[in-house]
């Protein structure tokens, strides 16, 4: 078995139990590193504390890049990832040897390697994942789109709770096959309809988002979401989508829980984001 890591996972009791009673490995995503580490004058600490449990078993434990990392493979090779494919080698031995260092207490070459990347990589993290403005910017573009095109009845019925889940769900992946399209990505005509039907990492991902906005409009609206807030949702999609390759996402937020039983609903469907949908009606709202 396969176990997604989220950042409240780590120190978490349920892992030391999976740890003691399964034979299973443990994905640790990008994302999980980068938010131990964002403190600077604490990330040692925080590092050694959140790894401490994972620190008992490094054989079972696996790296997997950042989702730009992910999104990047597979758009440039218009090849599904696959969980094995995700997996990197190298990262993995580094994590590895990390945790081996965690395990003894030592501060060896894994440490001195980081203390002498860590201001250059929380820039860049700072720069690129955590520009709260600017991710929230560039998610006003999905959130108009789907203001534009999301039914006024159907925003009606989400605000008031009247929304079955299935129908939910049938309505986010509908919406999550006409959100882009190969031109706005530039992307070779028929990408993105190949990775449709293949369930593929990159449409897995842009369902979360969608899913995202059309639970914030079932809210009220983004207008009042702290900048912040988005920042950790793009975050949080990075380990649902990993985790959706997985049997099971560790973590302890709630929210997150519920945004990966209806992720799963969703690649269940026998073509969740194939453009046939685009003429499919949906049930009458």
């Amino acid at each position: 078995m396969n176990f997604c890591v989220d950042q409240r996972g780590f120190r978490s009791k349920k892992l030391e139990q999976l740890i003691d009673t399964t034979g299973g490995r443990f994905v640790v995503a990008d994302a999980a590193l980068m938010e131990m580490c964002k403190s600077t004058p604490h990330w040692e600490s925080t590092l050694r504390n959140s790894l401490r449990r994972l620190s008992a078993v490094p054989a079972r434990v696996c790296f997997v890049p950042g989702n730009g990392e992910c999104l990047k493979a597979e758009l440039t090779t218009r090849t599904p990832l696959t969980l094995k494919a995700m997996i990197s080698d190298q990262q993995t031995f580094w994590l590895r040897e990390l945790l081996a260092e965690v395990a003894s207490g030592q501060f060896g070459a894994m440490f001195t390697r980081m203390v002498a990347e860590i201001d250059a990589a929380n820039r860049h993290a700072q720069a690129q994942h955590f520009a709260h403005e600017q991710n929230l910017a560039q998610l006003r573009v999905l959130v108009d789109f789907c203001r534009d095109h999301f039914p006024a009845s159907f925003v009606r019925r989400l605000r008031a709770k009247r929304v079955p889940e299935e129908e939910y769900i049938r309505f986010v992946s509908r919406y999550t096959a006409t959100a882009t399209n190969d031109a706005a990505m530039s992307l070779p005509d028929g990408t993105l309809g190949s990775l449709a039907k293949s369930k593929a990492y990159t449409m897995r991902w842009l369902w979360l988002r969608v899913e995202t906005v059309a639970d914030w409009l079932a809210k009220g609206g983004i207008d009042s979401v702290a900048p912040d807030k988005v920042t950790n949702s793009e975050v949080d999609n990075h380990y649902l989508a990993v985790a959706s390759y997985c049997d099971q996402l560790l973590t302890e937020d709630g929210r997150m829980l519920e945004k990966q039983r209806r992720l799963r609903a969703a690649i269940r469907l026998t073509m969740p984001w194939k453009r046939a949908w685009r003429e499919e009606p949906l049930p009458t709202p």
